[in-house]
């Protein structure tokens, strides 16, 4: 570890607890994939190397969670230190001498490297790879470690790359850094929350939930490493894609409340039981604090879900309850899991579930690409391990894609294509059939 220069150093901050938790598994596994994101974009337009270091130095400039790094020994509590400077180091790589399938093969390789390459959080956990395709066709691979950074962000940081680009490219005036409030404005306000009131609220909402909610279908495994994953993704069809959003007017609920509805009733189906509860995401972003919308940092939380039912409810009616319930709890959204945990009869020192639910809205597309740019994207993906045993991600963008990652050793392929395959009939079940009982819904098709 390299000692800091106090000179360098801008400001000192506490950790949100997800990044504790975050933390808590990395030291448990330094050399673990867990919370390791990796976002590929395929880029098309000429790149000016020195434009490309100049723009993402730009940012990095502008959002201080891209200069931090992580101090826990000989401290009561661990620390992020913001960096005065920290410059990107890009990795440049030209694969365009080679022919089209050695060319994927080579992209593919370089891939599984950069993933292999473990962040040392003693230092930014932030590093881009550029691989050049051909002739103004780029892959760029951003990688870093979750504990920077959410989702919201990601969108945030390429708007500002490409409008960086942009505005170096000659010609172009306005050269002006955007003004946002610092990380740390969420941080003061995540501590100043009232324990009291969080305590009492979810001890309430989680009163007679006594055993965790798991999965039944997972085998059981004796390997140490729980780091593959198996992937599998659904787009829903034009049809019931339209069948949702007239659902969602209709009765003015969100389409998150019928997704996490939907999850609910299928965990309820395969554990046998009407009271389940399950991890969702949320933004982290209702803080009221100006501009916070456009902060880079990790806002977002994980908090339970859980789903009540009786053999005779309308499937309708529990899309109701579910809405409004998730209306309740937003004031105690910023609640930290454990906390939550050890308020509940489970308690502190065990899970309340094994399944995530993440509901992503955030482009990653030309929609962050300002007008006139030189560049454009095609295409994009991203890569991330959590350490929950399966995470269902929902991607509410023009198609609605649902991916489902189940860790390997604990879910065998056709376990989570039949899982997604009964996910899309529970949510075609309440969009059509909003009167049925549950009693009367079926996991396991005609067929």
């Amino acid at each position: 570890m390299e000692k800091l220069n106090l000179k360098n150093v801008e400001n000192i901050l506490a950790l949100t607890p997800l990044q504790e938790g975050m933390l808590f598994h990395y030291l448990q596994a330094p050399q673990s994939e867990l919370y390791f994101e990796q976002l590929s974009l395929e880029i098309s337009g000429a790149i000016e190397y020195e434009l490309f270091e100049g723009a993402w130095n730009v940012v990095i400039k502008t959002n201080e969670m891209l200069r931090v790094v992580f101090r826990w020994e000989k401290v009561d509590n661990p620390v992020q230190i913001v960096l005065k400077e920290h410059k990107v180091q890009p990795r440049y790589i030209d694969l365009s001498c080679f022919d089209t399938s050695e060319r994927q093969e080579r992209l593919e390789e370089i891939k599984r490297k950069d993933a292999q390459e473990k962040f040392d959080l003693q230092e930014v956990p932030f590093r881009v790879t550029l691989c050049k395709i051909a002739e103004e066709e780029y892959t760029m691979i951003i990688s870093n470690h979750h504990i920077l950074y959410d989702g919201w962000s990601t969108g945030i940081i390429l708007k500002e790359f490409f409008r960086a680009y942009h505005k170096l490219c000659p010609g172009v005036r306005s050269r002006k850094l955007p003004l946002k409030p610092p990380f740390n404005e969420f941080i003061k306000w995540s501590q100043r929350q009232d324990i009291n009131k969080q305590q009492k609220f979810w001890s309430e909402y989680l009163a007679g939930f006594e055993a965790p909610t798991e999965l039944p279908i997972k085998r059981k495994s004796e390997e140490e490493t729980r780091s593959k994953v198996e992937g599998y993704s659904i787009i829903l069809e034009e049809n019931l894609r339209g069948k949702l959003d007239i659902f969602v007017k209709n009765n003015r609920v969100t389409l998150a409340s019928v997704f996490y509805t939907a999850w609910g009733i299928l965990l309820q189906k395969y554990c046998s039981s009407g009271d389940v509860v399950f991890g969702t995401t949320v933004s982290g972003r209702t803080a009221a604090i100006k501009g916070i919308e456009d902060m880079v940092g990790l806002f977002i939380n994980t908090i339970p879900l859980r789903i009540e039912t009786i053999p005779h409810e309308k499937i309708g009616d529990v899309v109701f309850r579910t809405d409004k319930l998730m209306q309740e709890r937003e004031e105690f959204e910023n609640t930290p899991l454990v906390n939550i945990g050890s308020y509940s009869s489970v308690g502190s020192g065990g899970s309340l579930f094994d399944t995530i639910v993440v509901i992503e809205n955030y482009p990653l597309d030309n929609r962050l690409v300002p007008d006139g740019c030189l560049l454009s994207i095609h295409s994009y993906s991203m890569a991330e391990i959590t350490h929950f045993d399966l995470s269902v991600g929902i991607m509410l963008l023009d198609e609605i894609e649902i991916k489902f990652s189940g860790k390997q050793e604990l879910f065998e392929k056709k376990t989570i294509e039949n899982l997604a395959r009964h996910f899309k009939g529970v949510v075609q079940n309440i969009v059509e059939n909003q009167e049925m009982a549950l009693s009367q819904l079926d996991l396991i098709s005609t067929e």
